[in-house]
């Protein structure tokens, strides 16, 4: 049995104008929207409280303890509107200031520590709406080797997605699995934090940033959380 807790922390530091306004709706303001700084974090730990292994019908002895797994990731984005059309944006820059990830594997005596980057952090993408698509261009840095980190981008902040589709739904809501992913980034978890690709001759597809590993005991998969 494992015992499941996740803590997502955003923060959003914008200016006065980007506050959500009422009369037709409640929305976020980017008419006169200058540098947006946004802060997102993430914790996630996972505790196996009781574990059973049967092999031929015989419970085994457990060895070496029950796992536990910490994961913390942060990012730090700096948008800067370029164009904006109908009270939304249609063109802006966005720099990736800090993209950062740390996790903790615990088993019986042995921690395992790793720490992961992303290919994005110090970049700059200049993101252009075009006939309901979003194009990516690569303004600062070197372009990632995985072509995932460009993909999945949207001009609008992640808390729109949290926000009425219009004035009529303004008092009350419901919010469907994409719009609470979308809402706490979650769907840009494989753009920011693409899988590391696997070990010379495990097979499989492969990923860029990179993963650093101390400590002892047994590696383990990312669980994919921003």
């Amino acid at each position: 049995m494992s015992k499941l807790t996740q803590q997502p922390v955003l923060l959003f530091l914008a200016s006065a104008s980007l506050a959500a306004i009422a009369g037709d709706g409640l929305r976020t303001n980017y008419a006169r929207a200058t540098d947006v700084r946004i802060e997102l974090s993430s914790n996630f730990e996972m505790e196996t409280t009781a574990m059973e292994v049967t092999v031929d019908g015989e419970v085994q002895e457990g060895r070496g303890g029950l796992p536990t797994t910490k994961e913390q990731r942060q990012a730090v984005l700096i948008d800067r509107p370029l164009e904006q059309a109908d009270g939304k944006p249609t063109k802006l820059r966005r720099k990736f200031e800090t993209l950062k990830g740390r996790s903790e594997t615990t088993m019986g005596d042995n921690t395992r520590e790793s720490e992961t980057d992303s290919e994005l952090e110090g970049l700059v993408l200049e993101l252009t709406s075009k006939d309901g698509e979003v194009a990516v261009e690569l303004i600062e840095g070197s372009s990632p080797t995985d072509a995932t980190a460009l993909e999945n981008h949207r001009l609008e902040l992640a808390l729109d997605a949290f926000l009425p589709a219009n004035s009529e739904a303004a008092k009350a809501w419901d919010l469907d699995k994409a719009a609470v992913m979308r809402g706490l980034s979650l769907d840009l978890a494989g753009a920011y934090f693409p899988r590391p690709a696997p070990p010379e001759g495990a097979g499989g597809g492969g990923g860029g940033g990179g993963e650093r590993q101390r400590g002892g005991g047994r590696s383990g998969r990312g669980m994919g959380l921003l």
